[in-house]
Formats: structure tokens, C-alpha cells, sequence
């Protein structure tokens, strides 16, 4: 019995961005090409993971070539082959069709199935390198991989599929597992499907128990009434301390840092800079002063680390870069430098204007606002030992985020140093937005995930030149130039990698999560050892 912290919204896979739908579907549902651990790609669907040698990818980087395994069904026992994947693609690509995520299908200009069905040929509009991340591959927080059943939904019309059962109960699955009751506010259970093409699951069900707190989760997991609580936040760390019958596991998610961004911007008049952060030096200088390896030791228990750049824990990360240490001294020197000197307050100044800024996080008493606040509150303490003058300026998540009819405080940019929400897994392309200057928020592009402000003409080349670079060294080459350039110019402070929390009994085994692919890539290898289990 697993506890997971929401009860899931859809379990079609292209109608939902819930964590919750996509770890119950990655027991119900099998990838294309899945992650694994060690954040390699291993076929599921596939025969081989297309590439230039084997033939799946064309050299103009323009036509891809999937190839299925035969004699594979969904639960129902019909075929699963190419038309299911052109089927998935004309799905999600029509018009009234209301996909959550349509990255990726939307590069597909057409789809060809050969005669037997067990090959498709895809051809693009223009060549993309994230085309196997986007469609083809993922990991247990996404959709990414997955399928939709075409002999079960080809005679809905498109516009219809999104209320059809088949994202309830009614579920055609193709992975170990198959749904076969859902008690709306309290349960899901599935359990082995007798059609499933693989190695049979090691368990024969997995009962998703809806809880109503982390705190909740880990109480049913230390009393036995629960196996295994999912997920839970950073903020749970404490009370999720393993005791002698469990066990806790945390595992960083790649590419997800705990950022604090400077803005590069007057925040009142957005067309001039900063007046203080327009200075490297001066950003350099605070990053040196922020001890965070004591915020790690005092609030994360020593769970975490600092990361030397945004993309730790992914298959691009620039393992060469270190962050930059708590240096108080050298910081000062910085600061001086730039001529920002202590006056006899103790407060630096310059020019008679004194070094003052404000710090931006979430206001409330939640147990994870509280977290965002203790850290704030390290900062505030540590700049006040510079010399520097910092006030927390915080507000409601919705002031924040803002809504669907109205821009909140990030996308106007009405800050000068904002813990920024990146807590989840980032993909690339997630990366490439927050760099990129195409993507500065403004008031006709809210969603803007460049929240600096950040510019620099080189990096934009270089993420241009990435995304159509299919050789994976030459694009890890370039990629590591971006973090080194990016990294030198200062504009965000990376405080800490975050992790994900699972707690488990001790008798539970074969968990292997990564922090790409996540908890749930290899569900069908876990087990439970009865001699271990201990009833309270």
C-alpha cells in the first residue's frame, strides 16, 4: 500500500501534468523508451532507442524511424503497434483536442505505419534534438513515452476522448499492472495484468491510498498502515528520519535547484538595470557572503549539497563546475572593490546610497513556506554580517504566481531577489527557457521563464546551435559551455539541489530511484519480504 499525496485528476496520460496520474500510469502503462537510474535510455515498446547508426534517425536529423516489438497487447489483449503511435499523434495534435502537453507531437509533419504495423516513419517540420526526451522517452514524473490505445478510443471523436472512461476505471494499459478499482477520495488499486508482455511484476497489487498531509503519509508509514509514502516535501525531512522498521530515501531531481535570481532590471522601470545587481562583482560578492552548506546542515539535515550549476543531476550536467564556497572575507574584498565601503553604521554605502535590497518568497505558516522563510531568514542574517541591508518582502502564492486572469508579482518582475518555484525535474528545454532572452517575461508573454532578465549573445547562439546538435558529445560540449559562461555572469544564486523523500518499512525492496527517471521507472521489480514484515 502506497500513500501519495493527491488522488490523481486524468489517467490519460496527455490530459494530465499530476505527479500523482503519472506514478500510478508508470505501473499501468509502458513507455516507448524508458530512463533508468543511472539516466540511461532502455526500450520498452521499442525494439532499439533510434539512432544515426542503427538507422532510426535519417542525416538530415529530419525523419525518425521507431521500430515496434511484435507480439506485444494492452490489457484488453489487442495489439500494440506503430498505429498506436500515429494514432496518439493525430490525437493530440487536432484542434479541439485539449492536450496538456503537446511539446513535441506538434514537430511531427506526418506519420508513416509500414505494411506489418511494426514500424513507423516520422517525419519533422525541422530537426529537434529533444525529439526523443519530448515523445519517446521519460521519466516517472511525466508523460513523456507514453501511448494512447487506438482500438479503444479511434471511434470517439477527439474533441470527446478527454470525458471517455478510459481516463478512469475504464484504463487500457500496456505495463504490469492493470486498474481495477478507483474509490474516488480514497483509493486506487491495480493489480498484474494477465496480458502484460513482459516479466511479470514481483507484486500482485499496489493499493494508492489518497492522503490528506505528508505528516499524515509518514504516520500511516512508521504505524504499518501504509508500505511506502511517495514524494513527500522537503519541510516533512524531520519528522521522515528513519526508525528501526524504516527506512527514508532521498534521491536529488535533476536539474531541480533551489534558486534565488537576481533581477538584472530596475524594478521599477524595467527598461534600465539594476542598480545594484548590473554589477557581476556585486552579485559574485553576495553569493560568496549566503552560507549555504550551514542552511543544508541546520534545516536539510545534511541531505542535499550545493550544485555548481542549474543542470546537476541531468544527462548535461557540467560535472566540472563547482559552486562558489561561503567566503565572507573574499566577499567583502569584492564589495569594496566595487566601492560599496562600510560607513560608520556598519551598513556599506556608495556615493551616499546605501547597499539595500529586498529578498521575495511565499508568505504563510505552512510547513513549506516556513522552510522558504527559515532560509530567507539565513540570507537576511548572513548579508547583515557584509554590511548589507536585506528585507523579506514576501506574498500569498497567488500575489506570487499569479492566476490565469492576472499576472502575479514574478511575471512583472516586481522584485530584486526571488526564490524562484524550479523545485521540479527540469528538462532541457525547461533549462533553455530560463536563459534564453526570447523567453524575459513581458506584459504580452507572462509566462516568460526568464525571470532575471538575463542577455548574453553567446548564450543565446549556443542554445540555438544545442537544439539542432543530434551528436550527443558535440551537444554536451556546447551545453557545457552555456553553464560556464551562465555561471561566470552570476545572475542567480544556487542554494541547493532538491530532493525527493520517500519513506519505505524495511521489508520493502527493489526501489531504485534517479534523479532523472524518478521512483517509478522499474515498479515491476519491487517486492516485499514477508519474514521482514513486522505487525504493530
Amino acid at each position: 500500500m502506497v500513500a501519495i499525496p493527491e488522488e490523481p485528476d486524468s489517467l490519460n496520460f496527455s490530459l494530465t501534468t499530476s505527479p500523482s496520474a503519472q506514478w500510478i500510469l508508470s505501473t499501468v502503462d509502458a513507455r516507448m523508451i524508458r530512463i533508468t537510474a543511472d539516466n540511461s535510455y532502455e526500450p520498452r515498446l521499442l525494439r532499439e532507442v533510434p539512432t544515426l547508426e542503427n538507422g532510426g534517425i535519417s542525416e538530415d536529423r529530419l525523419t525518425y524511424t521507431i521500430r515496434f516489438l511484435p507480439d506485444i497487447t494492452w490489457s484488453d489483449g489487442e495489439p500494440i503497434d506503430a498505429r498506436d503511435f500515429q494514432f496518439t499523434w493525430q490525437t493530440l495534435t487536432a484542434p479541439d483536442y485539449p492536450a496538456a502537453v503537446l511539446r513535441g507531437w506538434n514537430l511531427i509533419e506526418d506519420v508513416t505505419v509500414s505494411p506489418d504495423n511494426l514500424s513507423a516513419t516520422i517525419r519533422l517540420r525541422n530537426p529537434s534534438a529533444e525529439f526523443i526526451n519530448r515523445v519517446l522517452a521519460g521519466g516517472s514524473g511525466e508523460g513523456a513515452g507514453f501511448l494512447l490505445p487506438r482500438h479503444r478510443l479511434e471511434d470517439i471523436p477527439s474533441g470527446e476522448i478527454a470525458t471517455h472512461e478510459y481516463g478512469a476505471e475504464e484504463h487500457v494499459g500496456s505495463g504490469p499492472f492493470q486498474i481495477v478499482e478507483w474509490d474516488p477520495g480514497a483509493h486506487l488499486t491495480v493489480e498484474r495484468n494477465p496480458e502484460y508482455w513482459g516479466e511479470p511484476p514481483l507484486l500482485d497489487r499496489i493499493v494508492f491510498r489518497f492522503t490528506d498531509s505528508p505528516r499524515d503519509a509518514i504516520a500511516q508509514v512508521t504505524t504499518g498502515d501504509v508500505d511506502l509514502a511517495v514524494d513527500l516535501p522537503e519541510s516533512a525531512l524531520l519528522d521522515a528520519i528513519e526508525s528501526d522498521e524504516t527506512e527514508a530515501l532521498t534521491t536529488a531531481r535533476g536539474g531541480a535547484v533551489k534558486t534565488y535570481a537576481f533581477n538584472l532590471h530596475n524594478p521599477e522601470n524595467l527598461d534600465l538595470e539594476h542598480p545594484i545587481f548590473r554589477d557581476q562583482q556585486v552579485r559574485e560578492a553576495i553569493t560568496l557572503g549566503f552560507d549555504r552548506w550551514s542552511v543544508i546542515e541546520m534545516l536539510l539535515l545534511n541531505q542535499t549539497e550545493v550544485p555548481g550549476t542549474l543542470l546537476s543531476n541531468t544527462l548535461w550536467e557540467h560535472s566540472g563546475l563547482e559552486p562558489l564556497p561561503f567566503d565572507p572575507d573574499l566577499a567583502a574584498e569584492l564589495l569594496d572593490d566595487a566601492g560599496w565601503e562600510l560607513n560608520e553604521d556598519g551598513v556599506r554605502e556608495r556615493a551616499g546610497t546605501l547597499l539595500e535590497f529586498t529578498v521575495t518568497t511565499t508568505a504563510g505558516d505552512d510547513p513549506d513556506a516556513v522552510l522558504r522563510q527559515r532560509v530567507q531568514s539565513a540570507f537576511i542574517e548572513d548579508m547583515a554580517e557584509l554590511g548589507i541591508l536585506v528585507e523579506a518582502v514576501n506574498y500569498d502564492p497567488e500575489q506570487l504566481y499569479g492566476t490565469v486572469d492576472e499576472p502575479g508579482v514574478l511575471a512583472q518582475r516586481d522584485f530584486d531577489l526571488v526564490d524562484v518555484p524550479w523545485n521540479n525535474r527540469t528538462t532541457l528545454d525547461m533549462f533553455v527557457e530560463r536563459l534564453s532572452e526570447a523567453f524575459i517575461p513581458s506584459e504580452d508573454f507572462p509566462e516568460g521563464a526568464n525571470l532575471m532578465g538575463y542577455s548574453n549573445e553567446d548564450v543565446n547562439r549556443l542554445l540555438r546551435e544545442q537544439s539542432n546538435t543530434l551528436d550527443p558529445d558535440e551537444r554536451a560540449e556546447i551545453l557545457y559551455e552555456v553553464q560556464e559562461i551562465f555561471m561566470d555572469d552570476r545572475p542567480v544564486i544556487l542554494v541547493y539541489e532538491h530532493i525527493e523523500i520517500d519513506v519505505l518499512r524495511n521489508y520493502v525492496h527493489g526501489l531504485e530511484p534517479g534523479t532523472v527517471a524518478g521512483l517509478w521507472w522499474n515498479v515491476e521489480d519491487w517486492w516485499i519480504s514477508p519474514d521482514e514484515v513486522v505487525l504493530n
